[in-house]
């Protein structure tokens, strides 16, 4: 698609109103039933993440709806993480524009990761994240070049390949999704430098936390190996003209596989100690290795079939010790999770550049109930998931919160930050739905 082509997007009638403002009226007949919160949630949901879409196929990360106040930032960046959950969560929706949101967003990434000096298959430099109405980008998150590069996220590379390779429709896949996983893949696939066994270039995670040492992030390599193996995957992918190609992406993927399920507790641990952050190394003590809630994005269904069964074992352990991660309520109620102890990032520009620390984030806690309901811990899922929404339904009801507006974070009671920073975040929005499917409130 060039420049001057339009694609069809369908744009909510609500595009330009915050959730909030159309829905507060709902108060008046939402019973003490979280079921009709739930339902209420996932009404917004859909306006948020229909006003994420672009015109020229991206799907930014918050649309914000008014940009009089100067409490929360605008996020009119794209994120190819923040896009592969949005998207799936339009087709966990039952959305009737999915499929050409999909179509767009796959024209998208054709038309912004790759340039006509391109070799076929070699991804041009491109970025972490990229403003849809400036142009304006940084750090790259593409493919490292000869020199030293700016910071990459390989995760951004795998999590979209795997999300379209999950919305890929039956049959032949066209041209444009198969140059888009091609480019995906590649980009990954050309990073990698088996003599070392890393990722080159300046690695970060989807945090921003750099890699030190050629260590592994864990979410890292579950993220790489799982986009891999799923977009390698697809029927009708594999022809004889790209079939060593589409092998080549397997390859990599069971190798980073086998490099995750090689990980061991240092000798001081129990055998089923959780991950961290970082994948264990022989001669690393690990005091700057942090349990990570991050990890629980791509635990469960990333891992392969064959995984042993003592990895499983520890999978559940790290989803049962994230729990000490989160934000709970006097009333029992919980907010989200922190992304790791001590963490300082709370989503708010600071003139002083002080950051009084973190609030939690629900996404987080939506992310953890989809992994323990599919490791098979049910009431475990859904008790967490029905706490985050009630938590949720008390700063609506309270006016902490606009209504139905689910936010990169919540803070404390009493915190003058509630109701600050990125609102709503697709992001979360996508995580609500997905979790709400996966306990089976949806």
């Amino acid at each position: 698609m060039h420049e001057h082509e339009t694609r069809p997007t369908y744009v909510s009638e609500h595009a330009g109103v915050m959730p909030g403002e159309h829905a507060q009226e709902q108060l008046r007949w939402l019973s003490d039933d979280l079921s009709e919160r739930t339902i209420a949630l996932a009404d917004a949901s859909v306006d948020v993440l229909r006003g994420a879409v672009q015109p020229n196929g991206a799907l930014v990360a918050a649309n914000r709806y008014d940009d009089s106040t100067e409490t929360a930032v605008d996020y009119h960046y794209m994120w190819l993480r923040d896009a592969a959950e949005n998207l799936q969560a339009m087709y966990a929706l039952g959305m009737p524009e999915a499929a050409n949101v999909r179509a767009g967003l796959v024209d998208w990434v054709n038309n912004v990761m790759l340039g006509d000096d391109a070799r076929p298959g070699e991804p041009k430099l491109s970025h972490k994240r990229h403003h849809v109405l400036t142009g304006a980008h940084d750090k790259a998150y593409y493919r490292p070049q000869a020199y030293s590069p700016p910071e990459w996220q390989p995760d951004n590379n795998a999590l979209l390949a795997h999300a379209l390779a999950n919305t890929c429709p039956p049959g032949p896949v066209d041209q444009a999704t198969f140059q888009a996983l091609r480019s995906l893949c590649n980009g990954l696939c050309n990073a990698w430098d088996e003599t070392t066994q890393t990722f080159m270039g300046n690695v970060e995670n989807q945090w921003e936390n750099h890699v030190v040492q050629q260590r592994h992030f864990t979410h890292t390599i579950l993220a790489a190996a799982s986009g891999l193996t799923r977009a390698a995957q697809i029927h009708h992918l594999s022809t004889p003209e790209n079939r060593p190609e589409v092998a080549s992406w397997m390859l990599l993927g069971q190798r980073l596989y086998e490099i995750f399920e090689a990980e061991q507790p240092h000798p001081h641990e129990p055998a089923d100690a959780p991950y961290l952050r970082l994948l264990r190394q022989p001669g690393h003590t690990d005091e700057n290795n942090p349990l990570d809630a991050g990890v629980n994005l791509v635990l469960a269904d990333r891992l392969r079939p064959e995984t042993p069964m003592q990895v499983r074992v520890r999978s559940l352990t790290t989803l049962h010790a994230l729990g000490e991660l989160t934000l709970q309520y006097d009333d029992g109620a919980v907010g989200g999770l922190y992304r790791n102890n001590g963490d300082t990032y709370d989503g708010i520009f600071h003139p002083d550049g002080h950051e009084p620390g973190a609030g939690a984030w629900p996404l987080l806690a939506f992310s953890q109930a989809i992994a323990l309901e599919q490791f098979g811990e049910h009431a475990e899922a859904k008790e967490l998931f029905l706490d985050v929404v009630q938590c949720l339904d008390d700063r609506y009801r309270e006016g902490t919160l606009p209504c139905n507006v689910i936010p990169e974070q919540i803070f404390p009671k009493g915190d003058e930050r509630q109701g600050r920073g990125v609102m709503p975040l697709a992001w979360s929005h996508a995580m609500f739905v997905r979790a709400a499917k996966a306990v089976g409130y949806l």
